[in-house]
């Protein structure tokens, strides 16, 4: 009896009050469309040119067999605490903790990074915007949004993605509209910028791009296991959410590129820009709706902040509750589970 007293009680588990589409439109934030084809792609363009395509194509297939993996560990531990828990289950103890090392430097890394990811694109738009409390101004106003009720977050990062998907929608539409070349072009004869001209693309530098694709998709589906404890009845819907998270990051990864790709008038110098898309833009419509794509990239990357933080709280909570760190620390960073709560009839503990 004393002894049951004197230890502390377990920190209970999460709240279950997210559907499918609320785990998806988290999911789709931590990683979203819009941030990757305006931040990520453009390096792939310049290493690999049109053989761009390929190198999506190629590592649509290897996240596909990825995302199956991912569907069927979170439907077997769908916890907070994320991958580490699943590679611990299967792998053995050590495995598991050097997957938690990886992720707490990755959890912890990406939020400033993203901050100052802001205010170099806000430094496009208004000139000598200081960097530094840009970011900073960022991650805290994203820490304060992500200590909201969990539905109400996964409403907010939907409707953030829908801005992002309404840029994205337009420089497909301003790509596509006028054609300069097949899309066959761009599969049967690859090219790449090398010295001032296009050359046939290689099979090294189509590589290179494949590696930087994975990158920019893999995000799209395997942040769901952080939200798998808050998911009703996850062990059967999880894996809906990860599949329909990754499909919909193909299409909307996807797309972009072969629209700039057949739409481009100077294709060497849409291959080398820095921003391509917003070349594309500023030719078909004018420098006033390249402003306004380029704000819908400030929005991916803070709805992209918002949900990584959402994503590392649940981590850490998971890890805190699996007694890793010690017990004051494992007390201290397990006690905010008090402050969920769910008004919904459907939700259940």
């Amino acid at each position: 009896m004393l002894e049951d007293r004197t230890t502390p009680a377990a920190p209970p588990t999460l709240i279950r009050s997210l559907g499918v589409t609320g785990v998806l439109f988290l999911t789709l934030s931590v990683a979203p469309p819009a941030s990757s084809v305006f931040v990520i792609v453009p390096g792939m363009l310049q290493v690999a040119g049109t053989g761009a395509v390929w190198a999506t194509l190629i590592a649509g297939l290897v996240c596909v067999a990825t995302a199956f993996v991912y569907a069927e560990l979170s439907s077997a531990w769908p916890v907070a605490g994320g991958e580490y828990v699943a590679v611990q289950q299967t792998l053995g103890p050590m495995a598991g903790f050097v997957m938690l090392g990886v992720n707490v430097f990755n959890n912890l890394l990406f939020p400033p990074v993203a901050g100052l990811g802001v205010s170099a694109v806000l430094g496009t738009l208004i000139p000598g915007l200081p960097q530094i409390p840009i970011a900073i101004a960022v991650v805290a106003g994203s820490t304060l949004v992500a200590i909201l009720q969990i539905r109400v977050n996964a409403w907010l990062t939907g409707l953030f993605l829908l801005v992002e998907v309404i840029a994205i929608v337009a420089v497909v539409w301003l790509g596509l509209a006028d054609t300069v070349r097949p899309v066959g072009d761009l599969l049967l004869h690859p090219v790449m910028p090398q010295a001032g001209a296009l050359v046939p693309a290689s099979a090294a530098s189509i590589g290179l791009a494949t590696s930087i694709a994975i990158f920019a998709l893999n995000g799209g589906y395997g942040a769901a296991v952080y939200f798998g404890e808050e998911m009703l009845d996850a062990p059967r819907l999880i894996a809906r959410a990860i599949m329909a998270s990754l499909a919909l990051t193909l299409l909307f990864e996807g797309m972009p590129i072969v629209a700039v790709l057949v739409g481009a008038f100077d294709l060497h110098a849409t291959l080398t820009a820095e921003d391509p898309f917003g070349l594309l833009v500023g030719l078909r419509s004018g420098t006033a709706m390249a402003d306004w794509i380029s704000v819908g990239v400030v929005v991916a990357i803070v709805n992209a902040v918002i949900a990584c933080i959402l994503a590392c709280a649940r981590f850490f909570y998971g890890t805190a509750r699996d007694g890793s760190w010690g017990r004051p620390l494992d007390q201290w960073m397990g006690s905010g589970s008090s402050r969920a709560s769910c008004r919904s009839s459907y939700c259940w503990s």
